[in-house]
């Protein structure tokens, strides 16, 4: 019996110590472990102040983002990182987002970084022809390259737009294009920018001109051919043109206008031309029936 309790006594010091050696050797790693991180924390707040509550916060490490989310009093804290230079970005819903670079990562510290963010802007307005009719379905772009189309009220809105001066176009079938290059937005502010839009209902018309290509068979020189130039307009208060196109022989591709071709009287046997304007008119193909010697157009100039 004491033989049995002198091991178990044993047993319960061999485990006893093995235990305090364990604490012994993980706690130091624990606490090394802890002063090789270190962290970013601060708050979001915009430019009057006002804390933003669900402001994406983010780091890079590597592949993998490292982010928190702003809370109800706009704090947030990115930890575990490890020490270096990083490039912190902040972006929210209505609010420009921004990048800070160079936020400098110490080993067992915590970095306090505080991010203000600009609220975006707006241009909103109206687009109306020259009788003050709404224009529905008119396409208004920026500079950005963001589109949207008028409603049944011809009220356009243009949203999340940095502070800054931006170049409106509004276009419509029917209408001569119009806008301005200097419709300036302010941060958390809407720009009220109306548009009036010129009516053109008008086709462009295309003229021909030809030069003459000569061949010579002995002594005697004759016409084989001819260099043929285009000219479009779409005449006083149009609105400009958009696109010539060509093709010869019925060609099922029509070639977009850029300089003169040539026709040649062996093997040219039809041409057609027409113009689309701005506004989307289109012009009455004009046709040259080179076999037959028939002309439908506006002509030479």
């Amino acid at each position: 019996m004491a033989q049995l309790q002198s091991k178990q006594w044993l047993f319960k010091a061999f485990a006893l110590l093995s235990i305090m050696l364990l604490l012994h050797l993980f706690a130091p790693s624990v606490s090394f472990a802890a002063q090789t991180k270190g962290s970013i924390a601060g708050q979001v707040t915009d430019t009057n102040g006002d804390k933003i509550k669900g402001a994406v916060v983010k780091v890079t490490v590597g592949v993998l983002p490292v982010l928190d989310i702003s809370n109800g009093a706009g704090k947030y804290s990115l930890s575990n990182l490890n020490p270096g230079t990083y490039s912190v970005t902040a972006s929210a819903s209505g609010y420009a987002s921004k990048t800070i670079t160079g936020v400098v990562v110490t080993a067992g510290k915590e970095t306090t970084l505080n991010i203000q963010l600009s609220a975006l802007g707006v241009i909103t307005g109206k687009v109306t022809d020259t009788s003050g009719k709404p224009v529905i379905g008119a396409l208004v772009t920026d500079s950005n390259g963001n589109t949207v189309i008028t409603n049944l009220r011809g009220i356009y809105t243009l949203k999340d737009l940095n502070p800054g001066t931006y170049p409106i176009q509004a276009s419509a079938l029917g209408h001569v294009p119009s806008g301005a290059n200097n419709v300036i937005v302010t941060e958390g502010h809407t720009t009220t920018y109306d548009i009036q839009l010129g009516i053109d209902n008008a086709d462009p018309v295309t003229k021909y001109h030809f030069e003459p290509i000569y061949g010579t068979i002995g002594s005697k020189q004759y016409v084989k051919g001819f260099h043929v130039s285009l000219q479009a307009s779409d005449g006083a208060g149009g609105s400009g043109v958009l696109t010539l196109k060509y093709r010869i022989n019925g060609s099922l591709l029509w070639k977009t206008y850029d300089g003169e071709f040539d026709i040649m009287a062996n093997t040219t046997h039809k041409v057609e031309y027409f113009a689309v304007d701005n506004a989307g008119n289109t012009e009455s193909v004009n046709v040259m029936d080179l076999d037959k010697g028939t002309f439908k157009g506006a002509g030479a100039y």
